[in-house]
């Protein structure tokens, strides 16, 4: 072969590893923004099974005051308490944070339901 076969096929590797390289790079970003995303959620799921064992034990420990009080007004007041804690209670994003303590509207009118 002569110089210019060598040269070329040379290339062309040089092509393909650049590549290969981007293609590493760009897996690279996704994994390191995947992992990101699963610590942030294993963080959120740990708070919401504390705060799922908090109001377990609130509910088995509560002494029952009041007998003609109603199933509604005490899911209510769950979510009440879970939405003051900074957890959306609406259908599109519940259980997860309240960003900055931010109101939801959609929270605000399941709890004006």
């Amino acid at each position: 072969m002569d110089n210019k076969v060598w040269h070329d096929r040379l290339v062309s590797l040089e092509k393909n590893l650049n590549q290969i390289l981007t293609e590493v790079h760009e897996v690279n970003h996704q994994l390191q923004e995947m992992m990101m995303e699963k610590a942030f959620i294993s963080l959120e799921n740990k708070k919401l099974k504390e705060k799922l064992l908090d109001y377990k034990q609130l509910y088995e420990n509560k002494e029952i005051s009041n007998k003609n009080k109603s199933s509604k007004s005490v899911a209510k007041g769950c979510l009440e308490s879970l939405y003051n804690d900074g957890f959306h209670i609406c259908n599109a994003f519940y259980g997860s944070s309240c960003l900055d303590n931010e109101e939801c509207l959609l929270c605000l009118e399941m709890l004006d339901r």
